[in-house]
């Protein structure tokens, strides 16, 4: 069984409320999807601060009932974040690794929504 990791790039400052779906899947920009982790370079735009919990009553995609994690974080805070870190990062990826953060960091500025 395969975990999918979705990020979003919205207007949204929270996880919407089922009456809201519609329009946050029609008034995103970017949608990134992946397979059983979240990766390295997603989680460089995000700090601890900005994990909120979902609460089940208020959302569709717990199907156990149970609360959930997100990460939401401001576009500017994000990139913010980002080159706070490239040091770090090129510390540990050589070669294409470094060029692959760097189309992230273009990838995430020329967005015009929250992260």
């Amino acid at each position: 069984m395969s975990n999918r990791v979705y990020l979003y790039c919205t207007n949204y400052s929270k996880m919407p409320e089922r009456k809201d779906w519609d329009d946050f899947f029609n008034n995103s920009c970017y949608e990134f999807e992946i397979d059983a982790c979240i990766p390295l370079f997603w989680l460089c735009l995000y700090d601890k601060e900005d994990i909120c919990i979902a609460k089940p009553d208020d959302h569709e995609f717990s199907t156990d009932g149970s609360p959930y994690p997100y990460l939401i974080k401001d576009k500017e805070s994000a990139i913010s974040n980002l080159n706070n870190r490239k040091a770090y990062i090129y510390e540990i990826l050589t070669g294409n690794g470094q060029g692959l953060f760097d189309e992230w960091l273009e990838i995430i500025k020329s967005e015009n929504l929250n992260i």
